[in-house]
Order: structure tokens, then sequence, then C-alpha cells
């Protein structure tokens, strides 16, 4: 089969930071300048995204709280400690007014990408706990109330109420996954949630090991939304298998699943194209 290049394209080849020309002296500018404009695209776009506006995947978290984040984990507390505090500080007034307007309720996502109350008490976690250097007790009693919130997120809603086939990244199980991984990769808390990560790795590992056998597939683990088969990060298999491997130590609890990751994986491979890409979904037919 072809490959369909309208769903894909080609990384382009870019230089490391540190072979560009003069980049010391332009960096607190390039800084300073990426932190104005986060905010003034996402007042620029907020229109164009009304359903979705607190969401880090197109929303204002994306933005004003994850990428000045991302600024300010690039420079030193000892050289740059003003700029670092101002752009931590910038990021966690951004996640409080997602906060704000996203409370926890009934039909809300859940998931690092989509969900906006999610995604922002997960990054309240990661910026207060870097806050701690210059805040102290303050700010870890704020990082400490967020991934408190971010658990009882994850009993009540992952754990409870969501449908088995609700496994993937934007959406499901999966997405919600990838919000604690991101908060133990921040905050250095490798116990964190662990129980309850425990539990959802085993739902999410029960359910493609349900769908492979009912779809009579020769994938070893395979998932579906909405009735279909999807291969890629976002809804499939792809996306699925890298948050399971995020925790490798507690899937290797569950019998069976590692040897059961490895083999879908290399059925992934099997069905590449020569660029290394999927299709987006398996077809009609049992592959």
């Amino acid at each position: 089969m072809a490959e369909d290049y309208s769903r894909c394209f080609t990384i382009p080849y870019l230089p490391s930071a540190a072979s560009v020309p003069n980049r010391s002296a332009q960096f607190d500018s390039v800084i300073d300048q990426l932190s104005t404009l986060c905010w003034a695209h996402y007042e620029d776009s907020n229109t164009h995204h009304s359903n979705h506006h607190h969401s880090l995947y197109v929303g204002s978290l994306g933005p004003c709280a994850y990428v000045r984040y991302r600024l300010a984990q690039s420079l030193s507390w000892k050289t740059d400690q003003d700029r670092k505090r101002q752009l931590l500080r910038d990021a966690s007034r951004a996640v409080d007014i997602v906060l704000e307007s996203e409370p926890m309720c009934r039909g809300m996502r859940i998931t690092l990408l989509e969900g906006g109350r999610v995604g922002a008490l997960a990054l309240s976690a990661a910026i207060h706990e870097s806050l701690r250097y210059v805040d102290g007790d303050s700010a870890e009693l704020i990082a400490v109330r967020a991934k408190s919130e971010l658990l009882d997120v994850g009993n009540q809603y992952v754990a409870q109420k969501l449908p088995p086939s609700e496994s993937e990244v934007l959406y499901g199980r999966a997405g919600y996954l990838q919000a604690i991984a991101f908060v133990i990769s921040e905050t250095n808390d490798a116990d964190f949630g662990k129980a309850l990560v425990q539990k959802i790795l085993k739902d999410i590992v029960a359910e493609g090991e349900n769908v492979a056998v009912e779809s009579g597939s020769y994938f070893p683990l395979l998932w579906e939304w909405h009735g279909k088969a999807y291969l890629g990060a976002i809804h499939g298999v792809a996306g699925i298998l890298f948050t399971l491997l995020c925790f490798y130590e507690e899937v290797s609890l569950i019998e069976g699943a590692i040897g059961k990751i490895k083999a879908t994986i290399a059925k992934l491979d099997e069905l590449c194209f020569a660029s290394g890409n999927l299709k987006s979904s398996l077809g009609s037919e049992k592959e």
C-alpha cells in the first residue's frame, strides 16, 4: 500500500541550540519575547477554540503555562533567579485562571492534553515544586494540594466511571496516566499515585487483550476508539503502548503484559511504511 503523505510530513533538520551563533547574547531577549507572545497568541486565537480554550492541547495551558514553565526550566536559579521566578509565577497565574474556570464535574475531560483541570493540576504541581527554591513551604503546600486533587480525579472519574473503551491518549485512561507520569518526572516523586496507576494499567491491558481476542486480530493487544482500531499516538495503539512503557516497573507486575507489549510493537513495526509512519487505523480486514 502506498503511503498517504497528506497525513504526515517530513521533519526537517534543525541545528542544536549550542551551535547557533551569538545565542547567549540573544537568549534573554528571546525568552521575554516568547513569554509575551504566548499570551498575545492565545488572546488572538481563543475565539477559534471556544470549546477547548483551557486545554494544554489547543488552549491557554499550552502557551501561557507550559511554554513559560519550560522557558523557566532553561534558566538557572543561580544566575537568572528573577527572570526564572517571574516566568514561573506568570505560568502559575495562567494555571490559576484555568482552575477557577474548570471545576471538577461529571463529564469533564480527564487527560493531560485535553483535560483543562487535569492539565492545570499537573502543571501546578510541577511549577510550584520548582518555586519551592524561592517560596519554600507556601509553594510546597500548593504542589501537594494539586497532586492530591489530581489523584482524586483519577479515583472518582477514571477508575470508576470511564467505559472500558476509553483507553487512548487524548480522552481516555492513557491520557490520565500521562498526567501522572508528567508529575512524577517533574517532581521526582517516584511513588506518586502508585496504587491508582497499577489499577488503571491493569484496566488498559485487560481491554487490549479483550479487543484483540474479540476482533480476531493478530495483535496481542489492540484497542478501539469509537469502534475503530487506530494505530497512532493520539487515539491508537502506539500512544497507549508508549504510555504503558512510561510505567515499565508497574506493567511488569501484570502477568504476561510485557511480552504482549513487545509482540504488539513488533506487529506495528511490520506495518510501518518505509518512512516509519503507520496508516491511521486498521481496515475492516483482520490483520
